[in-house]
């Protein structure tokens, strides 16, 4: 297990340069840090969400083979990732943008979204609103936020860090607990299927507003609304 360093007043954001060895907000051959130099949490994100690509790759046939270069973006992981997209995204050029990524993760979101019962790709919306699909993503305004699903380190103190940026670890738990909150917030609906999957979606960004939204059937705030929209304009995002 690594230590994360101290956050930062902001984080990393979804693909920005901070942390990059490179100078382009992606990931590619030579843009991230070994464990022992990342010395400031932005670039410890770019190593973890490199090992987190490489996961993804393991997890999709595409295994790369590493020896003590966890996180690195070295040549196999280039390999790896060109041979992934050789098969699944154009251009296959070894850069982990938005579409590669999008691509490695779609198989395994939408086989929990099935195993839950997840509606219309909620749980895809989510992850998209909340990261840009970004495997290495802390939020920008609150470090604590971490990974692919923004588990808050603070409200989930039996989440290490490195699990936290794990897809693998933390797609699973982000199904179960919408369909939880939908099950929990559908009797406070009424019965309404609709309601209740929106006050589910907001849960994430707002336990509070969201019992308040499914109680009342009106978004408490501009932005709790707001927030439910940009989930499910990212649902329809392939």
């Amino acid at each position: 297990m690594t230590v994360m360093p101290a956050p930062l007043a902001t984080g990393r954001g979804s693909w920005t340069k901070r942390g990059m060895r490179t100078t382009r907000g992606m990931y590619e051959r030579g843009s991230s840090w070994g464990v022992s130099s990342c010395d400031t949490q932005d670039k410890w994100a770019v190593n973890r969400g490199v090992l987190a690509i490489q996961v993804m790759l393991g997890y999709n046939g595409y295994p790369v083979q590493y020896a003590s270069a966890a996180g690195v973006f070295g040549p196999l992981t280039d390999a790896s990732v060109i041979a992934f997209q050789n098969k699944f995204v154009a251009p296959a050029d070894g850069i982990v943008g938005p579409n590669t990524s999008r691509a490695l993760l779609r198989g395994f979101v939408a086989s929990e979204e099935k195993k839950n019962g997840i509606p219309n790709r909620y749980l895809w919306g989510q992850i998209g609103a909340e990261t840009g699909w970004d495997m290495g993503c802390i939020g920008y305004s609150t470090p604590n936020d971490l990974g692919i699903c923004q588990f808050n380190l603070y409200f989930n103190q039996n989440v290490s860090p490195d699990q936290a940026m794990n897809p693998l670890y933390v797609i699973p738990i982000s199904a179960q607990r919408l369909r939880t909150r939908y099950n929990e917030y559908l009797k406070l609906a009424g019965g309404n299927v609709e309601l209740a999957w929106d006050a589910a979606i907001l849960s994430h960004n707002s336990p509070v507003r969201a019992r308040n939204l499914a109680s009342t059937g009106t978004y408490p705030t501009a932005q709790a609304e707001d927030y439910v929209r940009k989930v499910k304009a990212a649902a329809r995002i392939a």
